[in-house]
């Protein structure tokens, strides 16, 4: 924060007041009558170099007697250069994805499906459940020797009950699907990768936009299509992330039912059904992702110039 005041001579109004030295090295243009001041300029005494720096700042009107108007200064730079600078590298960055990265990524997915997600017979996906089947005497008998010991210790068939759910499996740690597991660790960061490159080309497009004017818009509705093109493609990367954290919960409960009543085959074929389904719902995915980058590249190359110059003008951006 730095607070500093300028004085105008006697008889002259603030709305006539269009420049205004400050300890006479900083020049001074009112923006509008809302009492905010733009700087252009400013000298560096120490390097006697004229450096443009620009922002808005706050001002107030102060009316002193005599028809004195005084302009009591005070501001919180806002910088315009660094917010100008950050937008040509992001455009910049927008562009070499279009030109580049999204057709390296097409052929690297092209490529990821005729290998990691190429399998033919869903059979091989099927992964080993150490859960053993109890035997139905041995279980019986048991069964029997706890009822009499705790018919011994008086307990009631609830507590007895409350210690059967505690007790864990008849059988050592159950692993996930190592395939599956390496198949995912390969779609994850594809997704990750998606969602950030589409926040930069859609921040890119909402840059382009032009101000705000009457006719001649047909260009901006297609700025406005594309761009909702992007919207939608986000909404659709993060439905897959949701899918794949239920592929856990889901499969989870199926082992955990296998355990728990490991007489049932059906919870045992379950889980392999589980993890079959989700291998061809990860390939998918990749398949998704791949087309994803296609059509984006496809729809944006074709407008290109009516996305970059929506009016064919040249008139400045409102950013």
């Amino acid at each position: 924060m730095h607070a500093e005041s300028a004085v105008v001579t006697p008889g002259e109004h603030a709305q006539h007041v269009h420049t205004m030295i400050v300890n006479d090295y900083e020049s001074w243009h009112p923006k509008s009558q809302t009492g905010f001041l733009r700087r252009n300029n400013k000298t560096d005494n120490s390097s006697n170099k004229s450096k443009p720096l620009q922002g808005y700042y706050k001002a107030t009107i102060k009316h002193g007697g005599g028809g004195l108007v005084m302009w009591a200064c005070s501001w919180n730079k806002i910088s315009c250069g660094w917010v100008d600078e950050f937008c040509q590298t992001l455009s910049k960055e927008a562009e070499e994805l279009l030109s580049k990265f999204f057709p390296e990524k097409i052929e690297q997915l092209q490529m990821l499906l005729k290998t990691s997600f190429n399998c033919d017979d869903l059979a091989s996906l099927k992964a080993p459940l150490d859960i053993p089947i109890p035997d139905p005497a041995k279980e019986e008998e048991k069964r029997k020797k706890k009822e009499e010991k705790d018919a011994k210790e008086g307990k009631k068939d609830k507590d007895s009950d409350k210690e059967d759910e505690d007790a864990g499996p008849p059988c050592g740690p159950i692993y996930s699907n190592e395939r599956v597991e390496s198949l995912l660790q390969e779609v994850k960061p594809e997704i990750q990768t998606l969602k950030e490159k589409l926040n930069t080309v859609s921040m890119w497009v909402q840059l382009q936009i032009p101000r705000i004017e009457d006719g001649n818009n047909f260009g901006v509705a297609v700025q406005e299509k594309v761009f909702e093109l992007l919207t939608s493609t986000r909404t659709k990367i993060e439905a897959i992330q949701t899918q794949i954290s239920k592929y856990y919960s889901e499969r989870g409960d199926a082992v955990a039912k296998a355990s728990k009543q490991p007489h049932v085959g059906d919870y045992r074929q379950l889980v392999h059904e589980l993890d079959q389904y989700q291998y061809c719902e990860l390939r998918l995915h990749i398949l998704d992702i791949r087309n994803t980058y296609a059509v984006l590249f496809d729809i944006i190359n074709k407008n290109y110039d009516k996305i970059k110059r929506p009016r064919g003008d040249g008139k400045a951006l409102i950013y």
